[in-house]
């Protein structure tokens, strides 16, 4: 049969077997890898301490290299618009999978405005002057809200249980 762990189908295994150092260990000691086009992802065929190791050796031995990288990247982000930028954060790059057709449909659908305090939405994208709220959960995305309502939810930790008490509380408070 080839080599041990290398090719299996069927359900997701526990446990893989690091190429480099040729050791079984958990699944989760491997980084993640690629996106797959389906969602999810893979994970690295070698360990972390293997990736790191390698990726040590691999900018030690050639810094020009890594430092001439660096530097194509920073110039091709500087040449992005600032809604480019943010597409590319919360597009496909990231676990919200935000494209801009979406975002712009949610928009109108909330008319432009918060849905929780109804201030007008500046859709400034340099100046982070509104947030994607997403469940942090599930993954999913829930609204546009502006910054302020965006870390309010933060700061009760999402919870709608203790939002209503701190409703309670400033409605018997504020007579």
């Amino acid at each position: 049969m080839g080599r041990e762990g290398a090719y299996q189908t069927g359900p997701r295994i526990a446990d893989k077997v690091c190429p480099r150092c040729s050791v079984r260990k958990p699944r989760d000691e491997f980084p993640y890898g690629a996106a797959l086009r389906g969602g999810g992802r893979t994970t690295s065929s070698y360990c972390r301490p293997c990736s790191h190791k390698y990726n040590y050796e691999r900018r030690r031995k050639d810094p020009e290299r890594l430092a001439q990288h660096r530097k194509n990247e920073r110039a091709q982000w500087n040449a992005k618009t600032p809604e480019e930028r943010f597409f590319h954060r919360v597009g496909k790059r990231s676990t919200l999978g935000l494209t801009q057709e979406v975002f712009y449909a949610m928009y109108e659908a909330q008319g432009g405005s918060c849905p929780i305090c109804t201030e007008k939405l500046d859709l400034d994208f340099g100046a982070g002057q509104f947030a994607v709220d997403h469940c942090h959960r599930t993954g999913s995305i829930r609204g546009i809200l502006c910054q302020l309502c965006n870390r309010g939810l933060g700061h009760f930790r999402d919870r709608p249980e203790v939002l209503e008490l701190a409703a309670n509380y400033l409605r018997a408070r504020n007579q």
